[in-house]
Parts: structure tokens; C-alpha cells; sequence
């Protein structure tokens, strides 16, 4: 699923490295951003493209962010992406992707994370008269 496809690795850390290795192992292309000239260049030295998100976010069909910082993926990225394009988190932070961001995003549907629901409820379940519970 994933040979064939061109990925954007945001963070050339020691999360982002082993992001690209395992991508550039499933046969995808990489490419990094990296704001760090040091990382960037490491990541240069290792084979990498090293452009700019604005460079890449119309191209791209998958996008991790792994760099820890915050809003790494912007609402703007994300409405110049291509259709179905795939935008993930490999960071310990939840905060690199703007949700909230494209919540408020006109036409934007329900963004809901199933990580945020409660465990064993599902966001769209509704109580019922039929419900074991109900009435009790």
C-alpha cells in the first residue's frame, strides 16, 4: 500500500530517521522537512529530498508529522493536499496536527478522535429503549 507513493516525513530527529528508513523500506518515496540545517543536511547525506512543506503538500499522498512541535500541520497544508492524502502523528505529542484548527474549517465534517471517546462507547451510539440498561 504504501511502495509507489511519495511521503513526507516532517522532522528528521530520531523519530523522523526511523519514520523514513521504514517508509524508504516499504518502497515509498521520501521526502523531509526539516528546519535544522544540521538534521537537514544529515538527512541529505542519508538520500533524502529535503524541501519545504509548501514545496511538497500539493504532491504528496502521505504526511507523519515527528517532530514534537506544535501546528507542524496546518489547516492551510491540509486544504492544499490532494484528495484522500493520509496525515498522521508518529510524535509522543498530540498537538502537531491543527485540529482544532479544521474543526472550525468551513464544510469540515464531525473531526472527532475515537483516542478521545470514552473506552467502550462509540461516538455515534445513541441510547435505545431496547438497551439491557435502559429503564433500570
Amino acid at each position: 500500500m504504501v511502495a509507489g507513493k511519495t511521503c513526507v516525513v516532517n522532522g528528521y530527529g530520531d523519530v523522523g530517521k526511523g519514520c523514513a528508513q521504514a517508509l524508504r523500506g516499504q518502497g515509498a518515496r521520501v521526502i523531509v522537512t526539516e528546519i535544522d540545517p544540521i538534521c537537514a543536511l544529515q538527512a541529505a547525506m542519508e538520500g533524502y529530498q529535503v524541501l519545504t512543506m509548501e514545496d511538497v503538500v500539493g504532491s504528496a499522498d502521505i504526511f507523519v508529522a515527528a517532530t514534537g512541535d506544535r501546528d507542524i500541520v496546518t489547516v492551510d497544508h491540509m486544504a492544499g493536499m490532494k484528495h484522500n492524502a493520509i496525515v498522521c502523528n508518529i510524535g509522543h505529542f498530540d498537538n502537531e496536527i491543527d485540529m482544532s484548527g479544521l474543526a472550525r474549517y468551513p464544510g469540515s465534517p464531525n473531526t472527532r478522535s475515537s483516542r478521545r471517546s470514552t473506552p467502550g462507547s462509540s461516538p455515534t451510539a445513541t441510547p435505545s429503549s431496547s438497551s439491557p440498561r435502559a429503564g433500570s
